[in-house]
């Protein structure tokens, strides 16, 4: 067995790739079944005991019976005369190995003679049917790889345009060109052939190519208006590399094409679900804009093992893409399917062409993205969130929800290719943010309801991960915060936030517009200082009176998740980034955080002095026995509005009156305090028992006979 090397056959373009695929087709079905093949560094590498296969190409290669009697150009139509007299010389050369070719062009013409009857030109429809019937069965790959049956008419795969054309380009005619070349037994021609055949697999540089039509499978030599830099190149190509092309284009036959149904692209014609062939999407695909024409795309599979024919064979007929328990439609979705497990195994990654117009009205397969098939275990969470988001696909959207939605995608994106918590997160908000656009469009709400809350389950496989970011704790903390008293139908910050009401869990519904405007668009501190100040004047106080700016109470809110008041410091000190907590926020909003568990690492800032005051009263401390400390309704509106001095002055005196003395005076505190966010920290809830550890940080407990006589301003330290 000998490994060949081949650098002249590549990944990328796709004229490389297919020839690479029909190499190995035809040696392995032609002369060593056990050859195997495999790309390694982006380049073929084929085993076999051909020794040399350049010389077996030249000596022993059989093509495979290409026609295409259904398409005008081909060399079967009454206007054909050039492919015609091609396909005469072509099956007039003295040679064995073009057989099965000229017993298929014997049948085609006997078809196309007993249906143009009268000189009428023949539907493509009963053509097709009819060379099905008749052809030899070497020649059905063909007609399986170019055009498929199906109860609502003839569908196309896209690799091989509109039924083995494309517009005028007949792929079958350029083929049996590119074999009257490379089978013209002359002693020069033959000295050409094999100087391409080395060129072809070896890459070999200065090799004289064909000046012919290339189709849309290498942009680089497809020529056309400003190819070149003096304006026009001709369109140039390597005979045996496009010859290998077709070849390796039949390992696509369509065979679970009729499993997979059809699609329609932007031409209205029908196209063919081919497994590794789907609707283009620019996500993810740096040379494709959105709106621009496109046919759709081709993920050209790869694998780093090698691997024998019947495993190729296997691979392109089950066509395993699979997203959601099923296969992948678009480009997006298979990026997913690569990083979930949803590719056949032993498969090492994809290639991405998109089939694009350029160059006028050429279409050309645009090599768009690499992608490596890795386990990315966050992108699972994308299985549930994508239940809701597919609702939405295919509806008339908003110019918001459709940037919402691509935003989604494009985040969805970069989690399978990075598969890191910030990537999670940064689509799980994208979810959330897609949620909220929706509420404000009324024509798609009133279609699609709101989705429930994400399982526990999505969350708690990848709690561990998530935890590790301290922003992550504080965005779900806040998420989890409740009201002890539903208030204007608002049940959690949740409601204040966004337009979606979580009375009833499974079946949340659309709410007018949130109590607290402007999440996402405003800076989060003042978002969520508003919420404060929201409470405040909407919360029960002590007194039972909802509102009163005498009287004080426990928060009206709880959480479900508390994290340690040091994480909170971290925050307030500017250790933790505010778009990090809010991109957290956003990702939280899409769970039911009352069964999600977080870790807490060890570690966190010192105290911050003014939070230290408060603190203890928000949050409820428990001063004695009979005594819990409790926060003023006016305390959220005041620092909201930038006033923290009367606050924090208010906090002291009922310090000192609950036996602590202070260690600052109030104006002391209020410099290193900003209002706002000092409000927006006092919202998240922390566990009780670190409170007493922050009051003492800041106020001395008083001994029970001189509590009384510890009041005077000389107690105080500015």
């Amino acid at each position: 067995m000998t490994v060949h090397a081949l650098p002249g056959l590549r990944l990328r373009p796709l004229l490389q790739y297919l020839a690479g695929l029909g190499l190995a087709r035809v040696v392995a079905e032609q002369a060593d079944p056990r050859a195997r093949v495999w790309w390694e560094a982006g380049e073929l590498r084929l085993d076999t005991t051909v020794e040399d296969l350049a010389e077996w190409l030249l000596a022993e290669y059989v093509p495979s019976p290409v026609v295409s009697p259904w398409n005008g150009g081909s060399g079967f139509g009454p206007k054909d005369k050039t492919p015609k007299q091609v396909l005469d010389r072509l099956l007039g050369l003295d040679e064995p190995r073009l057989v099965p070719l000229h017993e298929t062009v014997c049948c085609a013409r006997k078809v196309m003679e007993s249906l143009q009857v009268g000189g009428a030109t023949p539907d493509k429809a009963a053509v097709l049917r009819r060379c099905r019937n008749e052809f030899p069965d070497a020649a059905l790959p063909w007609l399986d790889a170019a055009v498929v049956h199906t109860a609502d008419g003839l569908a196309f795969p896209l690799l091989l345009g509109t039924g083995g054309n494309d517009g005028r380009l007949d792929f079958s005619t350029n083929y049996h060109q590119h074999l009257l070349a490379l089978f013209d037994s002359r002693p020069k021609q033959q000295a050409l052939a094999r100087q391409q055949a080395l060129g072809c697999l070896k890459g070999v540089a200065g090799v004289r190519l064909a000046s012919a039509a290339v189709g849309q499978y290498d942009p680089a030599g497809a020529g056309g208006a400003n190819s070149a830099p003096d304006g026009a190149a001709p369109s140039l190509v390597n005979p045996w590399t496009y010859v290998l092309a077709v070849e390796g284009a039949l390992t696509f036959a369509s065979t679970t094409t009729r499993r997979h149904g059809l699609w329609a692209n932007n031409h209205s014609r029908k196209s063919a679900a081919s497994p590794f062939m789907l609707h283009t999407d620019p996500i993810g695909a740096q040379t494709l804009s959105s709106g621009e024409d496109a046919r759709g795309e081709v993920w050209a599979p790869w694998w780093n093992r090698p691997w024998s024919l019947g495993e190729i064979t296997q691979l392109f007929s089950e066509g395993r893409n699979q997203w959601n328990k099923r296969a992948a439609r678009s480009g997006v979705e298979m990026y997913k399917a690569a990083a979930a497990k949803g590719t056949a195994l032993g498969v090492g990654g994809f290639t991405r062409f998109v089939v694009l117009k350029r160059n006028g009205l050429a279409y050309i397969a645009v090599p768009a993205d690499e992608i490596a098939v890795h386990t990315r275990p966050l992108t699972a969470l994308l299985g549930h969130t994508d239940r809701w988001v597919d609702r939405l696909r295919g509806r008339e959207l908003g110019a918001g929800p459709r940037r919402a939605l691509a935003d989604y995608d494009r985040a969805s994106v970069d989690l399978t290719r990075h598969g890191s918590v910030t990537t999670a997160l940064a689509a799980l908000a994208g979810y959330t943010r897609l949620i909220q656009t929706v509420s404000q469009s009324g024509k798609v709400r009133r279609d699609v309801v709101p989705p429930a809350p994400l399982p526990t389950t999505a969350f708690a496989e990848f709690a561990a991960e998530l935890s590790i970011d301290p922003a992550v704790r504080i965005g779900f903390a806040l998420a989890s915060l409740r009201a002890r008293f539903p208030v204007h139908g608002v049940r959690g910050l949740h409601e204040l936030l966004l337009a979606v009401s979580r009375e009833h869990p499974t079946r949340p519904q659309w709410r007018d517009a949130p109590e607290i405007p402007g999440f996402g668009t405003r800076p989060l501190v003042d978002v969520l200082a508003d919420a404060l100040a929201w409470w405040g004047r909407n919360g029960p106080a002590a007194d039972g009176n909802p509102g009163t700016t005498r009287g004080t109470a426990l928060p009206p809110w709880r959480g479900d998740r508390r994290i340690p008041a040091r994480t909170v410091c971290a925050w307030l000190y500017g250790d933790i980034d505010d778009d990090d907590v809010e991109r957290a926020l956003w990702a939280a909003l899409a769970f039911d955080t009352r069964y999600v568990s977080l870790t807490e690492p060890p570690g966190g800032a010192v105290p911050f002095p003014a939070y230290a005051v408060l603190a203890p009263f928000m949050h409820g401390m428990s001063a004695a026995a009979d005594h819990t400390l409790g926060a003023r309704s006016w305390w959220g509106a005041q620092l909201r509005a930038g006033r923290s001095e009367p606050v924090l002055d208010d906090a002291l005196r009922r310090a000192r009156q609950a036996g602590h003395r202070p260690v600052a005076r109030a104006r002391f505190l209020a410099r290193g305090a900003d209002g706002p966010r000092l409000a927006a920290a006092l919202l998240i809830p922390v566990h009780r028992e670190g409170l007493p550890g922050l009051l003492a940080s800041v106020a001395r407990p008083l001994s029970a006979d001189n509590a009384e006589s510890r009041e005077s301003e000389e107690d105080f330290h500015d």
